[in-house]
């Protein structure tokens, strides 16, 4: 069920945008010019890994960029309620790599890492390229927060939201009270 609102969602949104370009299948961006302290390069690696997570639909390498000491939660573009817990997060993306859709690339853009101590707080944006069963191409731009936490040296996610960005010179208007 998730899957199809996934499915429906990115419709929408490709009806909005209207793409039919071709890409192939490549890793996440190289990090931008700005100058990163090691933290947050080791910040930006895992947020990237996630893009990576999903061209490869490598499940282990998703699930580990979770910290499984305490509760997590996924607040997906797609769905009303967010995700709770390892167990729906394996759930939810073994959904998606079940689905019709692969993933070709998933840039990472405009990085803002917060680090404060062993918590930090990142803002992104990925620009995602889906290939739809036999080649149907939908770009789309969602705009990402991460709590990450540091373990044993590693940055890991407790909690990530997404929400899509309404392309540029869209109006929505203000809905009737």
């Amino acid at each position: 069920m998730r899957a199809i609102h996934f499915i429906i969602v990115l419709m929408v949104v490709t009806a909005l945008q209207g793409s039919s370009e071709a890409a192939e299948k490549r890793a996440v961006t190289p990090p931008e010019s700005v100058a990163l302290g090691t933290e947050e390069q080791a910040i930006r690696r895992t947020i990237e890994d996630y893009a990576k997570g999903f061209i490869q639909k490598d499940l282990r390498l998703l699930l580990s960029l979770w910290d499984t000491r305490g509760p997590v939660s996924y607040v997906a573009v797609e769905l009303d309620q967010p995700v709770l817990g390892i167990a729906n997060l394996q759930s939810y993306y073994q959904g998606f790599m079940d689905s019709p859709y692969s993933i070709r690339s998933g840039d990472v853009t405009d990085l803002q890492v917060f680090v404060n101590g062993d918590t930090a707080y990142a803002f992104c944006h990925f620009n995602w390229v889906y290939v739809i069963g036999a080649g149907a191409v939908l770009k789309q731009s969602v705009r990402s927060t991460f709590v990450l936490v540091k373990r044993n040296g590693r940055w890991l996610y407790q909690h990530f939201n997404e929400s899509i960005l309404v392309p540029t010179g869209s109006t929505v208007s203000p809905a009737s009270k």
